[in-house]
């Protein structure tokens, strides 16, 4: 069993229930309810079904259940954990997590996972980048159109030599083989 908010899921939150899975045979995500996450930290993004739904989702996770408010031991009990995971920067006391189990008669192993140190680790560290890039308008989404003509072998905004399009774009259709059938057809057409 592990626990968290997972707000906006990256992958530090991946590997961390990818290092929880492999302490045992299942994995039981607790996620904090929108009421606890709004009292401690900010109004999450993302509701409490809905982060619940995607925690679910992700391979690692064979189950992800919402918490009880005002008592994180109630879904212990619950659910029975021989292993609770907690995260390197969780500020929880495993001793203290193991004896209050053992008061509500459980036997539970409180494991503390490594730091996994790399890009974007964080929601903090996502936002913060996300902000940053706003700011310098360098925050990249294409939209549907431009996912199409790029499909379609139209490339957008790569012909420097042309004479200037109206609108932000410049596009020229581009003849690439679609594949090996459609690069022979090309050749034999060439040749003749």
């Amino acid at each position: 069993m592990t626990q968290g908010v997972f707000d906006i899921l990256h992958l530090g939150h991946l590997h961390y229930f990818q290092a929880a899975r492999a302490l045992g045979d299942e994995l039981v995500v607790v996620l904090a309810r929108d009421e606890t996450v709004a009292k401690n930290k900010h109004a999450p993004i993302f509701n409490e079904e809905a982060r619940r739904e995607l925690v679910e989702s992700l391979d690692p996770v064979d189950h992800a259940v919402l918490g009880h408010k005002g008592d994180f031991y109630r879904v212990v009990v619950e659910t029975r954990p021989d292993i609770i995971a907690i995260g390197y920067d969780q500020p929880y006391d495993a001793d203290a997590i193991e004896s209050e189990c053992a008061r509500r008669g459980l036997q539970v192993r409180v494991e503390r996972l490594p730091h996994m140190d790399f890009d974007l680790d964080s929601t903090r560290k996502v936002v913060e980048a996300i902000g940053e890039r706003l700011a310098r308008r360098e925050l990249y989404t294409p939209s549907a159109d431009q996912v199409r003509l790029e499909d379609s072998g139209i490339e957008v905004g790569t012909d420097k030599d042309a004479p200037p399009k109206t609108g932000d774009h410049a596009a020229r259709k581009v003849n690439r083989p679609r594949d090996k059938q459609d690069a022979g057809e090309m050749t034999k057409e060439g040749a003749a």
